[in-house]
């Protein structure tokens, strides 16, 4: 249902979801905290390298994200919100040491992962077991991002930036906004 967006108590919910130490849970959930955290979507993420997150300041963690469209490559820095970094970081102390140009969210062989599968397959399990109205898809979480975003009064031009879009016009489209 495209006309369902989960609340940001929801969005949390679902980045927090219990993983007991599995490592398929806790990839999942840094997978959902790159989604809602920074908007990111399911290729950028596929094509982050270890070498794309900086956790050399203790008070923040940067990643760079690179998005490709028919149009455009953009690269932009984004620093993680400080509820997502500990999902984040479960997940980065689990790898084992990897290659700095070696993808971060791998399958068993080292190739990169279908992320969008990934995400698509754990938001499935946990809007089930939440109880929520409508199964909650990948897009439908980076959208809520944008939303509560201009919800909490951000200027759109920098939940454009934020996200990765080209311009408040898509964020517009994105949410369902007029401008």
């Amino acid at each position: 249902d495209s006309s369902y967006w989960p609340d940001p108590g929801v969005c949390i919910a679902l980045l927090e979801f219990p993983t007991e130490g599995k490592f398929e849970k806790v990839r999942a959930s840094a997978i959902l905290a790159l989604i809602y955290g920074v908007g990111a979507d399911c290729r950028s993420i596929e094509r982050l390298s270890r070498k794309n997150i900086d956790t050399s300041d203790l008070e923040s963690t940067v990643v760079t994200l690179t998005t490709r469209s028919a149009f455009r490559i953009a690269t932009r820095r984004v620093p993680l919100p400080k509820y997502i970094v500990p999902i984040v970081g479960a997940y980065l102390d689990l790898l084992q040491p990897i290659v700095e140009d070696s993808p971060v969210f791998a399958d068993e062989f080292g190739r990169a992962l279908s992320v969008r599968s990934a995400a698509w397959y754990a938001l499935s399990a946990r809007s089930r077991a939440l109880g929520l109205p409508a199964k909650v898809t990948p897009y439908m979480l980076r959208r809520a991002c944008a939303q509560h975003l201009v919800n909490a009064g951000m200027p759109i031009e920098a939940v454009a930036q934020f996200v990765g879009l080209s311009g408040p016009a898509e964020v517009a489209r994105m949410i369902n906004l007029r401008l």
